[in-house]
C-alpha cells in the first residue's frame, strides 16, 4: 500500500466520523484506488 493510502486507512479506523463525512472519505479512497 501507498503511505498515503495507509494514512487514510488509519484515519478511517481512528477518527470519529459522521456518516456524511465518511461517504466523502469513501469516495476519496475509491479515487485513490484508481491511481494504484
Amino acid at each position: 500500500m501507498h503511505k498515503k493510502t495507509q494514512r487514510m486507512a488509519s484515519f478511517f479506523m481512528h477518527a470519529e466520523i459522521r456518516p456524511d463525512q465518511s461517504l466523502i472519505l469513501y469516495a476519496i479512497m475509491m479515487k485513490l484506488k484508481c491511481y494504484e
